[in-house]
């Protein structure tokens, strides 16, 4: 990653600021991390430039994971509270399922088993999966989540119109 040409060790010059934080702490940690990730960003002067909405963070976990709100019982041993302050709301966070709810979490893919080392690891890997015979032409990776009040549950019905067909 660190060959890329247009990287840069200047942050003001930058056109995106990566934000390195680890999320998988536990609870009291976490909301003493995210609370000091905020703190310390919002006196940085590339975040002061614009807000933060140039910055962005890659979790792997989900976007709820950083959508707990204080007094949350239902999530109260997991996550942090990160997206919901107006620091974690201007920044972009790529994670594993994004939520759809304040538009600045954006899903990336799972990480998979799959590394090829060349282009023509890539091209053998076509090759073979063009050849095979398959019923489903698509992968879901989900698991209901009936809990989540809040949640417009899109993995529910996914999973509702697969068991259908």
């Amino acid at each position: 990653m660190k060959r890329y040409e247009c990287l840069t060790n200047r942050s003001a010059a930058a056109s995106a600021v990566f934000i390195p934080f680890y999320a998988g702490f536990d609870k009291a940690t976490r909301d003493a991390a995210s609370a000091d990730l905020s703190f310390w960003l919002t006196v940085q002067p590339q975040w002061r430039r614009i807000a933060g909405r140039d910055h962005f963070l890659v979790a792997g976990r989900t976007a709820w994971d950083f959508q707990r709100s204080s007094g949350d019982d239902v999530n109260a041993d997991r996550g942090s509270g990160l997206l919901v302050t107006p620091v974690g709301r201007n920044m972009s966070l790529l994670v594993l399922e994004s939520t759809l709810k304040h538009g600045s979490d954006f899903s990336v893919p799972y990480p998979t088993y799959f590394h090829p080392r060349s282009d023509a690891d890539v091209l053998r890997w076509q090759d073979r999966v063009r050849g095979q015979k398959r019923m489903w032409l698509m992968a879901f990776v989900g698991v209901p989540r009936p809990d989540v009040a809040t949640s417009i549950q899109v993995q529910d019905r996914v999973i509702a119109q697969c068991k259908a067909s």
